[in-house]
């Protein structure tokens, strides 16, 4: 057993992981498969997700999971992590997984604010960008 605070370090090195919450296992896997599907939204924070989706309706069809956020967008999602589709599920995506596209054709006449497209997979959701911040390597974008 090694116990650490460093996620790089400890999935690097093991063959298993547990995420602990207030001393209860809130998820025990491989490490890829809690980085890639994480069985609850505590786990999902502490890995790095924080962008989460409040779904309104959800239908199953084999690996991918049509979902309606309560906002009225419309998603496919993969859903192969084996748990349980239920009434209370969120849909969540890490800042790295998205991609802010500028559509130029949008962007005249909004008052300065630069009109994108945030692009996760095949989904597409159209936002204004109100903050761009260049960090070195990357840019933080709030949307």
């Amino acid at each position: 057993v090694y116990v650490s605070h460093d996620q790089e370090e400890c999935f690097s090195i093991s063959d298993k992981v547990a995420i602990m919450n207030k001393g209860e296992i809130e998820q025990l896997d491989a490490p890829a498969n809690i980085y890639k599907y994480p069985k609850t939204e505590f786990v999902a924070r502490f890995i790095g997700f924080n962008n989460f989706i409040d779904i309104e309706s959800k239908q199953a069809d084999g690996s991918l999971v049509a979902v309606q956020s309560v906002k009225g967008y419309k998603f496919q999602v993969d859903h192969r992590s084996g748990h349980p589709i239920t009434d209370d599920m969120k849909a969540a995506i890490r800042p790295d997984d998205l991609i802010v596209v500028e559509d130029s054709e949008l962007t005249d006449g909004v008052g300065g604010l630069t009109v994108a497209e945030i692009e996760a997979g095949l989904n597409i959701i159209p936002g204004q960008v109100r903050i761009s911040t260049y960090l070195g390597r990357s840019y933080q974008y709030v949307v």
